[in-house]
């Protein structure tokens, strides 16, 4: 093929037109369409649709994981000066923030001994028990480190911010289903 393509010269030069002559510069582009309105929505459809923009629906949901972050930072921090470890609680890390989403978990934090804990923060305005997304890449850092992985689980929002604790291992307290999947070509 390689060989083909560097015997053939001029190849790649000028324009080739779907039937298979070539044409002059210019000619292999297509004018862009006019732009097309889509149809007015009826009043009472608009604010429904409305509530299912995915643009805000993504913006808010992440402002929500941000704010239940920056909770879980604040309850570490004084959880770790209340035991007396203030030299830790100067350590704790929005990882999330500083280094991005793909560590397996949001903030590193300590127990009151020193050990690092790595916590992956779910928030909700809901319950404990509204079911939420996790990625294949925690699970696995959830598994690989199940003494200092954790998951905590800020929910009620709204109302008094409060954090569910659920004991590792992961599968023993969630039930995990596929709800994406990843397609490739071979």
């Amino acid at each position: 093929m390689q060989r083909h393509l560097t015997r053939e010269e001029g190849l790649f030069e000028g324009n080739w037109l779907p039937d298979g002559s070539r044409g002059e510069p210019g000619d292999c582009f297509v004018s862009t369409p006019a732009q097309m309105s889509p149809p007015e929505a009826p009043p009472a459809l608009r604010g429904l649709l409305g509530q299912f923009d995915p643009v805000a629906r993504d913006h808010d949901n992440h402002r929500l994981g941000e704010a239940g972050e920056r909770f879980v930072l604040e309850v570490e921090t004084a959880r770790l000066r209340q035991d007396k470890r203030p030299d830790l609680a100067t350590r704790i890390r929005w990882v999330a923030r500083e280094d991005g989403d793909g560590a397996g978990y949001d903030v590193l934090s300590f127990d009151s001994r020193g050990r690092e804990r790595f916590i992956e923060v779910k928030t909700t305005n809901g319950s404990a028990r509204t079911p939420f997304f996790i990625t294949r890449h925690e699970c696995e850092v959830a598994a690989q480190h199940p003494d200092q992985w954790r998951l905590y689980r800020v929910h009620r929002v709204r109302q008094d911010w409060k954090i569910f604790m659920p004991a590792p291992p992961l599968e023993n307290v969630v039930r995990l289903r596929a709800e994406t999947w990843r397609a490739s070509f071979g």
